[in-house]
């Protein structure tokens, strides 16, 4: 066991309860639905900080049973589904819910890896385990000591047993099977720090192996992929460079590729996973940042030797403001070092996030005011999922 690995578990040990503590209050957004109102699609937070409520109605109670504070709560009548839905991923969600009937039940929902070896691996949207709950009590007022709902969807602590291991956070909770009233209060959560909380994402599942000079992203904010680099599936070798199964960009024995953002990028966010030699002051991959003026601006050479998802490997954040660059980045070089493995020698980046120059929360401080901005009701696509065997 190498010493980063080493590392992360004793600070598990020590800290791994430590995600736990909060109340719904104490997350980055929070409301107890009194500035709230609407039905049909809700939007709590404020641009990127978002999460889409689906199915539920804003509504004045006069039960103190069915609150946990205030007169408002969101409520579902009989036979009726609701669902909280995350483009970008959850990392922490806390809120009280209950059902006249001590009946209902919901699903905490993500995405994993599952499948045996080989090209039927996949990245798959699952109910967590752990993540189904039946049965809701009856009375959530703060003297009847309610339970709090408390999930996290990855920790980033090695032997954190209590987090759901999702690789982009919780994406849905579906509510159903609601006979009376099923009412939520006191809701607050915090968005994933993950790659997936950008405004363009990519796992490259919507590229075939051997792809190669593509775009992610919709113009004005794209990304294009160009030079030796190609999309190479998880195989005798390649294992220890994916993390979103199946696949990720790879380049091999001194190739290089470059990442060119169409509109210049504030932050920047991805894994990235090379040979790793045991002179690390020859590391076989390194990945350059350049500014508007195509300066180099930083070199990073520190990459992992192992970003499977089991490990909870790091990722790399790039701030164009931290680096001095007001302009923001204009472009990324991945190079591999031919000389250090030449039989195997491969640098790759996955589950690859990006945010440009102006797009809402960049440079600022997002606000914790629950807002329901006045749009369209969008109706949000059903997920397939299934159990965790």
């Amino acid at each position: 066991m190498n010493i980063k690995k080493l590392i992360v578990i004793l600070i598990s040990l020590a800290f791994g309860s430590a995600v736990l503590i909060a109340l719904p209050e104490d997350l980055e957004i929070f409301t107890d639905f009194e500035d709230v109102s609407g039905e049909g699609t809700i939007y709590i937070g404020q641009e990127p900080n978002v999460i889409t409520l689906v199915g539920f109605t804003v509504e004045t109670l006069d039960d103190p049973t069915l609150l946990h504070s205030g007169t408002k709560a969101i409520t579902l009548g009989p036979g009726q589904e609701g669902r909280i839905i995350s483009s970008r991923g959850i990392q922490n969600l806390q809120f009280y819910a209950g059902e006249t009937t001590g009946a209902g039940k919901f699903e905490v929902r993500g995405v994993l890896n599952v499948g045996t070896f080989g090209a039927d691996r996949q990245a798959v949207t699952l109910i967590g385990d752990n993540g189904s709950i039946e049965g809701l009590p009856t009375d959530i007022s703060p003297g009847a000591n309610p339970t709090l709902y408390n999930f996290v969807g990855d920790s980033g602590f090695f032997q954190d047993t209590t987090d759901f291991n999702f690789l982009s956070g919780i994406t849905e909770v579906k509510f159903f099977n609601v006979t009376g009233k099923l009412m939520i209060d006191n809701l607050g959560f915090t968005l994933t720090s993950f790659p997936s909380n950008n405004t363009v994402y990519s796992t490259f599942t919507e590229f075939g192996v051997g792809a190669k000079d593509f775009t992610i992203g919709t113009s004005p904010n794209t990304a294009s992929f160009e030079g030796d680099g190609a999309i190479d599936f998880v195989g005798s070798g390649n294992a220890y460079f994916v993390r979103s199964l199946p696949h990720s960009y790879m380049i091999h024995n001194g190739d290089e590729a470059t990442i060119t953002f169409e509109t210049p990028a504030y932050e920047i966010a991805f894994f990235a996973a090379t040979v790793v030699s045991a002179n690390q002051s020859d590391p076989d991959g390194s990945i350059e940042v350049y500014d508007t003026n195509d300066n180099l601006i930083y070199t990073y050479v520190n990459l992992e030797g192992d970003i499977t998802p089991e490990w909870k490997p790091g990722f790399i954040t790039i701030n164009a403001d931290e680096l001095g660059a007001p302009g923001g980045i204009s472009k990324l070089v991945m190079k591999d070092n031919k000389n250090l493995n030449p039989a195997f020698s491969r640098t790759a980046v996955d589950d690859f996030g990006f945010t440009p120059i102006g797009a809402p929360g960049t440079g600022t401080t997002a606000t914790t005011t629950p807002v329901t901005p006045e749009v369209p009701a969008v109706a949000a696509p059903e997920i397939t999922t299934q159990p965790v065997s």
